[in-house]
């Protein structure tokens, strides 16, 4: 009976605490909804009499002024919110962390709001903000939000400071910069909150989600206000709060816990604006670097700090010609990528394929739809600075050395993927006895004497197997020396999963640039209205050997483009070759002229005095010139 009276007091006890968190849960999230809600319009208001209001001009998409520092509005319902919570359920919301680091955060955050205001009334120059950025993240990590308290491994003291800041300014520019559009910003970040509460409650640590569900509240409330039409913009105040808490407020706990926990799932929360501000980064420094030998031109683009509009935002805008459609394509995006770290931490077995399986999916969706600017500049740039033919003095001490870069990263991430720890003896004794012999299996055999950007596939062969001998004989000699518990056959195999591939790349790189910059200038071509559209008669090998030539800058016109290919072969019909589609048959060539808007045929097939005429004949009563390639070998007098 004893028993029985204290399970039913125990289960009431239980079941008063869960409402009473759930009332928690609830009131942070529709109280700082409603704030958000009531307190935009006069923000707004107050925002069009000072004079902070965002003018239309070439570089942004709204064609009306409309008034910035809606983010004050944010700022104010979340903090009210938080500071409800503390006094209204001191019983319920007592997190982990305590409420001095809260403190810290509003301290650090009101110092971002009065930089972010002044940009929005005075347009202050980038390195000033640069600076308040830096000084709110000094401050959070002197309130114990380290990137290092949330790791499984121990940072130093300097190491610890500068990753936080670095995490915590990154996490800022990058809500800034993707702040371009109506809503999308405030979006992202309430997915991103969500995601993060969400990642809490899974954890056993739902108390300390209630700042996530009062931000997730407060930028709903405001998106009401800032969604296509907008009639107010978050303003640096507003972009650089959401991405200081979304990228801040993970670090609040301070408990030693797993990386995906910690920074993982908030890695996937911000994935579109971490991803945008990595490339334009790289997009602004390479144009600035050299200017003359990207698409851009060096008027247009001249600096890092030059603002563009080739921003993810950007791009998805030209395809979809509609904010709202481009706002919520993205942030069907963001929930994906949420979706699959939270996916990951249930997954505990499965997290490794998970991630590897999203990495595949973003980067076929990056290099397909996105990333176009980056990977046409880029390769134009690479195959322009590196001569033809570079100087063995200097081309073979690069292979080794990035061979032994690759396989050093690659076996202390093969230690971490089977989760073998990886040693001080291990890094002393294992790996440099396992580098050293492979290296001297490859030298043995010829690797290091090859000149790689001519090689033959015979040659790439032999490269695999000197590289698997190697290993093997590693591995065998661990055995006999009883030391195979060094390295495990699992490490050995995800080893060799991780270098032989990347060892290879970086011989063919020259060849895969030419491709890429190739398969991307065909595809600006075709939308070029100025471009030379020409088709093409014969799939055979002689146009491999056409479409090199072209591509080596041997043929006079390059702005011309092959829109596609005949050949009368009734098995190509509908397929492609060499990445050109087969339009049908010789005989079709009147009909695909007119289709496809052709204003050029070229022969690049061999073929005899009667064929070549008819085509000739074909391409008189199409309206268009026709010229024959010629690959021949003539005897020199």
């Amino acid at each position: 009976m004893f028993v029985f009276d204290w399970y039913q007091e125990g289960s009431k006890q239980l079941a008063s605490a869960g409402s009473s968190r759930g009332l928690t849960y609830l009131f942070a999230f529709f109280s700082s909804l409603v704030l958000s809600l009531t307190l935009t319009p006069p923000v707004r208001t107050l925002a069009r009499r000072l004079g902070m209001v965002d003018q239309p001009d070439p570089r942004r998409i709204h064609t009306q002024p409309t008034p910035r520092a809606g983010g004050v509005a944010i700022f104010i319902a979340f903090h009210a919110t938080v500071l409800l919570c503390v006094l209204i359920f001191p019983g319920v919301f007592r997190p982990v962390y305590g409420i001095d680091k809260l403190t810290a955060f509003f301290w650090a955050s009101f110092v971002l709001l009065g930089v972010g205001l002044l940009d929005d009334a005075l347009s202050l120059k980038p390195y000033v903000k640069l600076v308040g950025q830096i000084g709110a993240a000094v401050l959070l990590y002197q309130g114990g939000f380290q990137v290092g308290g949330g790791l499984s491994i121990t940072l130093s003291d300097p190491v610890n400071f500068v990753v936080t800041v670095f995490w915590i300014v990154g996490a800022v520019n990058a809500f800034n910069l993707i702040d371009g559009l109506d809503g999308l910003a405030s979006g992202l970040a309430m997915i991103a909150s969500l995601g993060l509460a969400g990642a809490l409650f899974l954890r056993n640590l739902s108390v300390d989600a209630v700042p996530f569900l009062a931000l997730a509240g407060a930028t709903l409330g405001f998106l009401r206000y800032n969604f296509n039409p907008a009639t107010v913009f978050l303003g640096d105040s507003g972009s650089m709060f959401l991405g200081l808490a979304v990228g801040a407020l993970p670090l609040i706990s301070g408990q030693k816990s797993e990386l995906l926990a910690s920074l993982g799932l908030p890695l996937m929360a911000m994935g579109i604006p971490i991803f945008d501000t990595v490339l334009a980064i790289w997009r602004r420094t390479l144009r600035s670097l050299f200017p003359n030998s990207t698409a851009a031109g060096a008027k247009r683009l001249r600096g890092l700090m030059q603002a563009d509009k080739e921003h993810v935002h950007h791009r998805v805008l030209a395809k979809t010609m509609s904010q709202g459609k481009a706002a919520i394509l993205l942030y069907g995006v963001n929930v994906l990528l949420v979706a699959i770290g939270l996916f990951a931490m249930l997954a505990e077995e499965r997290r490794i394929g998970v991630f590897l399986l999203a990495f595949i999916v973003g980067v076929f969706l990056i290099v397909r739809h996105l990333t176009r600017v980056e990977l046409w500049d880029t390769g134009r740039i690479l195959l322009a600075k590196s001569h033809r033919s570079i100087s063995a003095r200097i081309s073979v001490p690069l292979y080794m050395l990035a061979d032994i870069l690759i396989m050093a990263v690659s076996f202390v991430t093969s230690h971490w993927i089977v989760g073998d720890r990886v040693e001080t003896h291990v890094l002393v004794v294992d790996m440099p006895c396992l580098l050293g012999l492979i290296f001297v299996v490859l030298a043995a055999t010829g690797a290091y004497s090859r000149v790689w950007p001519r090689a033959l596939l015979s040659d790439f062969m032999t490269f695999a197997v000197s590289f698997v001998a190697g290993l093997a004989t590693m591995l065998a000699l661990s055995i006999y020396s009883d030391a195979y518990d060094r390295i495990r056959l699992s490490v050995a195999l995800v080893f060799l999963i991780l270098s032989l591939p990347a060892m290879t790349l970086i011989r063919l790189y020259r060849e895969i640039l030419r491709e890429t910059v190739s398969s991307i200038e065909r595809l600006v071509s075709v939308a070029d209205p100025t471009a030379t559209r020409a088709l093409v008669c014969g799939g055979g090998e002689r146009l491999r050997l056409f479409l090199r030539d072209k591509r080596t800058r041997l043929i006079e016109n390059q702005n011309l483009v092959i829109v596609g290919v005949l050949d009368d072969d009734p098995n190509l019909r509908g397929r492609q070759v060499y990445g050109i589609r087969v339009l049908g048959q010789i005989d079709d060539l009147v009909s695909r002229v007119r289709t496809h808007r052709i204003s050029r045929i070229i022969i690049t097939m061999q073929i005899d005095d009667i064929r070549r005429g008819q085509i000739a004949a074909l391409a008189r009563e199409a309206g268009v010139p026709v010229y024959e390639w010629v690959l021949d070998m003539r005897e020199v007098t």
